[in-house]
């Protein structure tokens, strides 16, 4: 069940062969925007009664408490909404701080690993592998935990609602704008798919974006237009790349580096590489 689930709803006077005709994309932000906005009406109106508070840090500030998601889709309001939200994720922000803290201390442990005899004694080698097995084991305790939360309380349509309902509540209360995209941060650290709707969202609360604009596409071409432009080489596509980076190095003064590029399969092509 997501929010508007429970929110007695009015007539929005779009019906469903309207909707049959539409763009696809015009279609769906009918929903996000005319629909939900019916929908979600009283609740966004509970935006002004906290203009004044800073949702974001709300957010952030989040304590550990017995909240679940049901509670939360039955606030009355917008910032008890924010601070039900808040409260669930409290202790998965707590986890996240821990496992950074130990991805960190992995990184000198592999090094002595790897290095081996070259440079550590026996003694710490063992020590830094035994180590490293006890932090890989709370790791993946703690990764397990974050999921357990996120399956229990977290759907896309859920979170879809949530930034949504903060999207319609951002002209009474600015800082909403901001939680809405903290929140999308949250989906991508729990695991939660971003569908179509989540990025119309993402792309409508960052640049303003209609349901046929896409501002992030059309940045990348303003600032390197070469990466729309069409090949006529008979080269392999690294050559093709690789001319393609020469010609964007030469045209916005980066230099490249020595010739020694990353081949890493999980390198996007048009990567830019250079020596900074």
């Amino acid at each position: 069940m997501c929010i508007r689930d429970r929110v007695s709803t009015q007539s929005t006077g779009v019906s469903v062969a309207n909707l049959k005709d539409m763009n696809p994309r015009t279609a769906r932000w009918v929903g996000i925007d005319v629909v939900a906005r019916d929908q979600l009406q009283a609740l966004v109106a509970t935006s002004k009664l906290s203009a004044d508070v800073d949702l974001y840090q709300l957010i952030l500030d989040g304590k550990r408490g017995t909240v679940t998601a049901e509670q939360m889709k039955k606030a009355t309001d917008v910032k008890a909404v924010v601070t039900a939200y808040a409260t669930i994720l409290a202790p998965v922000r707590e986890m996240r701080t821990r496992l950074n803290a130990l991805e960190l201390e992995t990184f000198g442990l592999r090094d002595t690993v790897n290095r081996g005899l070259t440079a550590f004694k026996q003694s710490a080698i063992d020590d830094a592998k035994k180590r490293l097995a006890t932090i890989t084991a709370e790791m993946t305790d703690l990764k397990s935990q974050i999921a357990a939360i996120s399956t229990a309380n977290f759907t896309t349509a859920l979170f879809n609602d949530l930034i949504n309902l903060l999207r319609l509540s951002t002209p009474a209360n600015p800082s909403a704008a901001r939680a809405a995209t903290l929140m999308m941060e949250d989906m991508a650290q729990l695991s939660v798919t971003f569908d179509e709707t989540t990025q119309m969202l993402l792309r409508n609360i960052v640049f303003g974006d209609g349901p046929l604009e896409d501002s992030s596409l059309l940045f990348s071409f303003v600032e390197y237009p070469e990466r729309g432009e069409i090949s006529a080489s008979k080269g392999s596509l690294a050559e093709i790349r690789d001319e393609a980076l020469k010609t964007i190095a030469a045209r916005h003064q980066t230099p490249l580096d020595d010739g020694r590029k990353l081949e890493l399969g999980d390198t996007h092509p048009c990567l830019q590489r250079s020596a900074e």
